[in-house]
């Protein structure tokens, strides 16, 4: 019975870690064809995580003028019906969100470069 729930959660910890790391993959300037490929990616990770406030920025980068030209009126309803998600879920992140500044070792957000201390 024990070796269920350390399944479960290493189970979760690997989808907060892919959360986190898609996140921060979005955020590294691509070119734009790239770009929308791993914001695609973040979405469903901290979908799947309960990151709805990274989810939803994700959502409106791809939504944006710069990359929704590419998007189908299909595909863009369907990414405003997740935003539409998260707001219902008041754009609450779970713990996943933060991880150590690569700097100073602070908690910071996963989309953040580095700490506001740094």
């Amino acid at each position: 019975e024990g070796d269920g729930e350390d399944e479960a959660a290493a189970g979760a910890e690997a989808a907060a870690e892919a959360a986190r790391l898609s996140a921060l993959l979005a955020a590294l300037p691509l070119l734009p064809q790239h770009r929308s490929v791993t914001l695609h990616m973040a979405i469903r990770y901290n979908l799947r995580a309960g990151n709805y406030g990274i989810t939803s920025a994700c959502v409106d980068v791809l939504l944006s003028k710069a990359l929704a030209k590419g998007l189908s009126r299909e595909h863009a309803a369907q990414l405003r019906a997740v935003r539409a998600s998260c707001e219902r879920r008041a754009f609450t992140n779970g713990a996943s969100v933060l991880a150590a500044c690569w700097r100073c070792g602070r908690p910071t957000t996963v989309t953040a470069s580095e700490c506001s201390s740094c």
